[in-house]
């Protein structure tokens, strides 16, 4: 005995031959040819209209058949008359006469109707709305041995928005969200621009984190870049703001740079990546004493930042917590040069300097020159050119610019900064 998909059961005698049959779902499926007494009910039953079946099985049903017919009934025909959908009309495969949509079986023939529906129209697909990605806890993909437990120096970067009391005053409490939101946005960008990571937010501050979990030769200097740059981005809201409602918000910002563990802290149900010492503390302090729309940095970080940024000494703050008044600066601007150093005579680099000086020389008559100088970090590269340049004389015209990491996705930031310093225009201007 062979059961199609359909729950259809066929019988025949064991000596009939077997014969090859489709079911309603597009299946082969193996069946006996009916006796010569199934043949005689057959015949009886198409003369009625309708043959006698059996109550159907829940497959039965799922697959549009409406029962188990008696046994020896073969109809090899059964699968292959089908419904359209509601309301169209159908032919019988097996006589080829016209089949009303509601009809179970053929007035003519008696060949069931398999019920086979129409195949569904795929809906269609709305585009993806656009989303703003959340600066919440900003940590790149990494694997959990670099979000593990681990102590590292980190620049940490407490930014505060000053004013936005008396602007709740005003506005309704969406609107104020609103243009929060576009502040913290506008800090969001500056912050992920220098590969820094969103620790958290608190009430009106954010907390930033450069060196954790990815660490950078440059993450003070980083943090500082992307407190100034922060202060630029607020301009055009505070312009926008002023006109609309007539208030401006001010931004403090405090960098300390020191020891902190960083890693995964939480309960049970979720944890986040954040660090932890006093170096945040401190941080933290310093945003709270710094003046309005100003940058107040550690002797930590200052000295780890100096050769980048001009900076102003204040006299010691006293900070919550700390039993001594602390050393206080205030970044300044970066500078358009980095500091000369006070190098000690060179030497064992007489032959890449003389195939720098050959190198100029070819220059100077007329053939470019591009010259590529590679090697390990520590082993003299940055000497190697500012020595080859201190030898320049007055009569060559020279232009610099530096490669940083953080502007690889800044197009032609190269030719900018040649650009800037051709025509002394400073980074802020």
């Amino acid at each position: 005995m062979s059961t199609a998909p359909s729950a259809m059961r066929y019988r025949a005698s064991p000596a009939a031959p077997s014969s090859a049959m489709t079911d309603p779902a597009g299946k082969r499926v193996s069946s006996r040819a009916p006796t010569r007494r199934a043949a005689s009910r057959e015949v009886r039953s198409r003369k009625n209209g309708t043959p006698r079946s059996r109550r159907s099985s829940s497959s039965s049903r799922r697959a549009g058949t409406r029962g188990n017919y008696r046994s020896g009934c073969s109809y090899a025909y059964a699968a292959m008359a089908t419904r359209t959908r509601a309301g169209a009309r159908a032919k019988c495969a097996a006589c080829g006469a016209t089949v009303r949509a509601n009809d179970r079986f053929c007035s003519t023939c008696g060949t069931p109707i398999a019920a086979a529906q129409a195949a569904p129209v795929p809906p269609s697909i709305a585009p993806e709305p656009a989303r703003i990605e959340s600066s919440s806890l900003q940590v790149p993909a990494l694997g959990e041995a670099a979000l593990g437990e681990q102590r590292k120096v980190v620049t940490i970067l407490f930014a505060d928005l000053s004013g936005s009391t008396p602007l709740a005053e005003k506005l309704d409490p969406e609107d104020l969200r609103g243009i929060l939101s576009s502040y913290f946005n506008a800090l969001a960008r500056q912050i992920r621009r220098y590969e820094g990571t969103i620790d958290k937010y608190i009430g009106d501050a954010v907390m930033a984190v450069f060196g954790a979990p990815l660490s950078h030769e440059d993450d003070a200097e980083r943090a500082i870049r992307a407190a100034l740059a922060m202060q630029r981005s607020i301009q055009t809201l505070n312009d926008d703001l002023e006109r609309q409602h007539g208030v401006r918000l001010s931004l403090r910002i405090g960098i300390n740079t020191g020891e902190v563990v960083a890693g995964l802290l939480g309960g049970d149900v979720q944890s986040a990546y954040t660090v932890v010492g006093d170096a945040v503390n401190t941080a933290q302090r310093f945003e709270s004493v710094a003046p309005l729309n100003q940058v107040l940095v550690s002797e930590t970080t200052r000295r780890l930042a100096l050769h980048a940024f001009e900076f102003e000494t204040l006299p010691p703050v006293t900070l919550k917590g700390k039993a001594e008044p602390v050393a206080a600066y205030r970044v300044i601007r970066r500078r358009d040069d980095e500091i000369e150093p006070d190098v000690s005579p060179l030497i064992g680099r007489e032959a890449e300097l003389a195939t720098l000086r050959a190198a100029l020389e070819g220059a100077v008559a007329g053939a470019g020159r591009l010259v590529h100088i590679r090697g390990e970090a520590g082993v003299g590269k940055s000497r190697l050119a500012t020595e080859f340049r201190l030898a320049l004389g007055p009569d060559i015209e020279r232009m610099s610019a530096r490669c940083a990491s953080y502007e690889t996705n800044t197009p032609y930031a190269l030719i900018a900064e040649l650009i800037r310093g051709a025509f002394r225009i400073h980074a802020v201007d």
